[in-house]
C-alpha cells in the first residue's frame, strides 16, 4: 500500500494512492490518482483523473488468470502556438485563437482485458489474452471564423486478442505468437463557435483489421554465444469511408541478432531487421490531395543495422559502473511524413517521402562511486545520450536536407550524492542541439541547456523529495509545428517550461 502527494509551480498537484491484498488464492490491486495545474501558460489548465485494477486467481496449480481495467479522464485546455517574435516577447501567452477558440484536448479512456497462462510443464507454457478499450476525443484545434474552424468528436473502439506459446528444446527458447486487433473510429469533424452551434463538415466512419503472426527462437549454439532469430507475418487493413479510401497492406519482416556474454554481467549484441509500418486512420485522413482518386498512402519499409553493448563492472570492491550503448542504421523508403497545410492553416498534410535515412547512437551511461574509505558518501553519475542523424537521401525536391524536429544531439543527465541515511542531492542538466522546424531548412530553432536541482530523504517506509528545473529561468521552444518552408513569421513554436519547483512526499503502510 503506497500513498503519494506532490505539489508545485503553476498550481500543480498530485495524489495518488495505491491499496493491494492478498486472500488465499486471489490477489489485488487498486490505484486511484488525480492531477491537477493550471499550466505555466494562459489557457493550460489540466484536470486529469485516474482508476487502475488488476486482479488474479489461480484457477490450479498450472492455470492462473488475470484480470485489468483502467479508467482515465483527462481534461486539458490548448495554448496554442506563437511566432519567435511572441515568444520572445512573452512565451507565457497563449495563442490568440486557441483562447478565442477555447482550444481543447479532452479524452475519456477505458480499458478491460484478460490475460491467463497455464504453464503445461516445466519447458512449455501458454498465454491466452483479450481486450476492449474504448477512448471518447473532444478535440476543438482550429478556429479561423470565418473561413475555416475545425472541431473532432469521435470515439474509437478497438477489440484485441493475443495467443503466445513458448517451449524450450534444449538449447532453443521457441516463442510461436499471434495478435489480433479490429478498430473503428466513429463520428465526426465540426465547425464551430465556442460555446454555440456546431455543424457536421464530414463524418468520420474508419475501420482497421489487423493479424499479426510471429516466431522467434534463442538458440544458445555455444557457451555464452546466443543467436536470435525469427519473422513476423502482418496483414492490415484500412478504411477511410469519408475520404472513399479502402485497401490492404501484407509484408513478412524477418530479423537476425546475435548476443556474446563477455560476463556474467556484460555482453555484445548485433542485430538486422526489417521495418514495416501501415499508415494510421489520421495520416490517410490527412493525405495530400489532388493525387490520385481512391489511392492510399504507402507503408513504410526499411531495414535497420544495429550493434551495441550493454554491461555492469565493478571498479574495485566499492565502486562500480554501468552502460548500455547502441549506434544504428536505418535505411527507409515511403516514410510518412507530417507538415501543415499551407492552405488551411492549423491543419496538416501526410506525404510518402522516397528514400530516408535514421542513424545514431543511443547511450545510457552512470556509475557508483565512495568517497573516500567509508561507505556512508557515495556520488552517482548518470547521463543519457543520443546522437542523431536523420535525412533525405536524394530526394528530388528536399535533395539530403536534414530531416526536420529531432536535434542532431541530446543529452540529459545528473550527478547525485547519496549518503548511507538515505540522503540524496545534486544537480541536473538538459542539453538539446539545434534543430529545422522545416523540411527546406530554412527555419533553425535554437539549441538550450537546462540546470536544475533534485534533493530527497528515503527511509525504509517513506520518502521526501524537492525538484528545482530550469533554475536559470531559460526562454527555450520545448516543440514545434513542422512546414514545407516556415516563414521568419510564422506561429509554430511552443515554449518550454520556465523555472520551476515541486516537493513530494511517498509513504507505504
Amino acid at each position: 500500500n503506497e500513498l503519494l502527494l506532490n505539489a508545485g509551480s503553476f498550481g500543480q498537484w498530485q495524489g495518488r494512492v495505491t491499496l493491494g491484498g492478498v486472500a488465499g488464492n486471489f490477489d489485488g490491486l487498486v490505484t486511484a490518482e488525480t492531477r491537477q495545474s493550471d499550466g505555466y501558460r494562459l489557457h493550460q489548465r489540466q484536470d486529469r483523473k485516474g482508476l487502475y485494477a488488476n486482479g488474479g486467481l489461480q484457477l490450479t496449480p498450472d492455470v492462473h488468470t488475470r484480470f485489468y481495467a483502467s479508467y482515465i479522464d483527462n481534461q486539458q485546455e490548448l495554448p496554442g502556438v506563437l511566432t519567435r517574435q511572441q515568444w520572445l516577447d512573452d512565451p507565457r501567452q497563449a495563442e490568440a485563437a486557441a483562447v478565442a477558440g477555447h482550444y481543447r484536448y479532452n479524452v475519456e479512456s477505458w480499458r478491460l482485458a484478460n490475460k491467463t497462462v497455464w504453464t503445461i510443464d516445466a519447458d512449455s507454457k501458454l498465454t491466452v489474452g483479450l481486450s476492449q478499450e474504448s477512448q471518447q476525443l473532444y478535440h476543438p484545434i482550429v478556429y479561423a471564423p470565418p473561413f475555416f474552424s475545425l472541431l473532432i468528436d469521435t470515439e474509437q473502439r478497438t477489440t484485441g486478442g493475443s495467443l503466445r506459446y513458448q517451449r524450450r528444446m534444449g538449447a532453443h527458447d521457441m516463442l510461436v505468437g499471434l495478435n489480433l486487433a479490429q478498430t473503428t473510429v466513429q463520428g465526426g469533424n465540426f465547425s464551430y463557435m465556442p460555446g454555440g452551434a456546431q455543424t457536421l463538415s464530414s463524418v468520420v466512419d474508419n475501420r482497421a483489421d489487423n493479424l499479426e503472426l510471429f516466431v522467434m527462437d534463442r538458440w544458445q549454439f555455444a557457451p555464452n554465444w546466443t543467436a536470435v532469430y525469427g519473422a513476423q507475418a502482418i496483414s492490415t487493413s484500412r478504411e477511410v469511408a469519408s475520404a472513399g479510401l479502402k485497401g490492404d497492406y501484407h509484408s513478412v519482416n524477418p530479423r537476425a541478432g546475435l548476443i556474446r556474454q563477455l560476463t556474467p554481467t556484460t555482453q555484445l549484441f548485433a542485430n538486422v531487421s526489417r521495418i514495416y509500418e501501415a499508415p494510421t486512420f489520421y495520416e490517410l485522413e490527412d493525405e495530400t490531395p489532388g493525387g490520385p482518386a481512391n489511392t492510399l498512402l504507402d507503408a513504410m519499409r526499411g531495414t535497420v543495422f544495429e550493434v551495441g553493448t550493454r554491461g555492469k563492472q565493478a571498479l574495485g570492491q566499492r565502486n562500480h559502473w554501468n552502460w548500455d550503448v547502441a549506434m544504428y542504421y536505418t535505411r527507409l523508403r515511403n516514410e510518412i511524413l507530417s507538415r501543415d497545410d499551407p492552405s488551411a492553416p492549423g491543419t496538416s498534410l501526410s506525404i510518402n517521402a522516397d528514400r530516408t535515412v535514421h542513424a545514431g547512437i543511443e547511450a545510457l551511461v552512470a556509475g557508483s562511486f565512495a568517497l573516500g574509505d567509508s561507505r556512508e558518501h557515495r556520488l552517482e553519475p548518470m547521463v543519457n545520450m543520443t546522437f542523431n542523424h536523420f535525412r533525405f537521401r536524394g530526394d528530388s525536391v528536399y535533395g539530403n536536407n536534414v530531416l526536420p524536429a529531432a536535434p542532431k544531439v541530446a543529452i540529459k543527465g545528473e550527478v547525485l550524492y547519496r549518503h548511507a541515511s538515505g540522503f540524496f542531492f545534486g544537480p541536473t542538466f538538459d542539453i538539446v542541439s539545434s534543430r529545422f522546424a522545416d523540411f527546406s531548412n530554412t527555419y533553425r530553432v535554437d539549441s538550450y541547456t537546462l540546470w536544475g536541482l533534485r534533493t530527497g530523504w528515503t527511509g525504509k517506509d517513506w520518502e521526501v523529495f524537492a525538484e528545482a528545473r530550469n533554475l536559470g529561468d531559460k526562454n527555450y521552444v520545448s516543440q514545434f509545428s513542422v512546414r514545407d518552408r516556415a516563414a521568419a513569421t510564422a506561429a509554430i513554436l511552443t515554449p518550454g517550461e520556465p523555472r520551476a519547483y515541486y516537493v513530494g512526499a511517498r509513504l507505504k503502510f
